[in-house]
């Protein structure tokens, strides 16, 4: 008797750590507290994250070039972090934390005249998960974040971004910002033959079309190259 009661007290044990650890995730689970919709167009989708007002310009800028040369859409993400000692759904109440950037980005947005924006306000415990979790649900190919840091040992400083790029699905933008000139006269990009030459290409010049400006690509040529290869590939540049 003692055992069959002792074996019924550990089930129950184990039901109840089991039960409570599903409802802790179900709870720390990040969500939508704010979204402006401006209707989905045919094609990859571009999520920009901002974390607060005086950051905005240039990482939408970027995001809404990209959006107008794919003709999709792009969505701007503001994440409001909800504290450990918080329960996440009434984190709800500190949505109008993002009132500030919000407005930012509607001022923004009046000077775009190729796309609309969308504006999503997130909450959850880790910025980086909430970033990746709207990019899988918003179908966004592509994720732009705008960076302020420093680059040492080959690593990019920045908990969020550093983050986004260890954990992300898809392609992610890091946008290293210095402050964009209100026009965009020519896009320099870096390249040479190679497994991501393409893509980086592809890139450079949905940025060009997207700011109606010019495209111009650099590639570098060490000694022992081979001179074939790298006409080639400037020829397949050219075309």
């Amino acid at each position: 008797a003692w055992f069959y009661a002792a074996s019924w007290i550990m089930v129950g044990i184990g039901v109840f750590f089991g039960y409570a650890r599903g409802r802790v995730a179900g709870e720390d689970t990040p969500r939508i507290t704010y979204e402006d919709k401006q209707g989905m167009r045919s094609g990859r989708g571009i999520l920009a994250p901002v974390a607060n007002r005086r950051r905005v310009d240039t990482g939408v800028r970027v995001a809404a070039a990209l959006a107008a040369a794919r003709q999709t859409e792009a969505t701007v993400l503001n994440v409001v972090r909800i504290p450990r000692t918080m329960p996440i759904a009434e984190g709800r109440g500190n949505t109008s934390q993002a009132e500030p950037v919000l407005e930012a980005v509607r001022t923004v947005d009046e000077d775009l005249p190729d796309v609309q924006l969308s504006t999503i306000v997130g909450i959850g415990r880790k910025i980086s998960t909430v970033i990746n979790t709207t990019a899988q649900r918003e179908g966004a190919d592509v994720i732009v974040v705008g960076w302020h840091g420093a680059v040492r040992e080959g690593n990019v400083r920045g908990s969020v971004v550093q983050e986004v790029l260890r954990t992300a699905d898809r392609d992610v933008v890091v946008v290293k910002d210095h402050g964009l000139p209100n026009r965009i006269d020519e896009v320099l990009v870096g390249a040479k033959p190679g497994l991501h030459a393409g893509h980086t290409l592809d890139l450079a010049a949905d940025l060009a079309t997207g700011f109606h400006a010019g495209l111009r690509v650099v590639s570098v040529s060490r000694p022992g190259d081979d001179p074939t290869q790298t006409e080639r590939f400037a020829s397949g540049v050219r075309e």
